[in-house]
């Protein structure tokens, strides 16, 4: 019944948050976590995270790639992509490599994008 795993990917879903419920509280992780209740806090993954439409989350969220179907109330830390879906909403800061906002998607706040040509820029600024 319990498998005793010694490694766990980033591609699989490990943490759910489902609909109707509330967590506040920090959450580290190496897999993808999904939140569909209502989530206050910080969580850190090697993965993924997902927000879906119901999901409502405040405070730090430091991960691979990002998508929001819901409301983000929280500084989005992302290493790769962040893609705000059509019916998603981001209020706050996002630092990230690439974003994607769909039509209709809302969008208010910061953000800091990461790339070479920006990493390079300000290799040469500190020198």
């Amino acid at each position: 019944m319990f498998s005793n795993k010694k490694t766990q990917r980033v591609d699989e879903v490990d943490t759910v948050i489902g609909m109707g419920t509330k967590f506040e509280g920090k959450i580290e992780a190496t897999g993808i976590v999904r939140i569909d209740g209502k989530f206050t806090g910080e969580i850190t993954t090697q993965g993924d995270i997902i927000i879906g439409e119901n999901g409502n989350v405040g405070g730090q969220l430091n991960a691979r790639n990002m998508i929001v179907a819901g409301e983000s109330h929280a500084s989005l830390n992302c290493a790769g992509r962040l893609q705000i879906k059509t019916t998603g909403k981001v209020y706050g800061d996002v630092e990230i490599d690439n974003i994607i906002i769909e039509e209709k998607a809302v969008f208010l706040g910061h953000c800091v994008m990461r790339s070479a040509e920006t990493t390079e820029e300000k290799e040469k600024l500190n020198a």
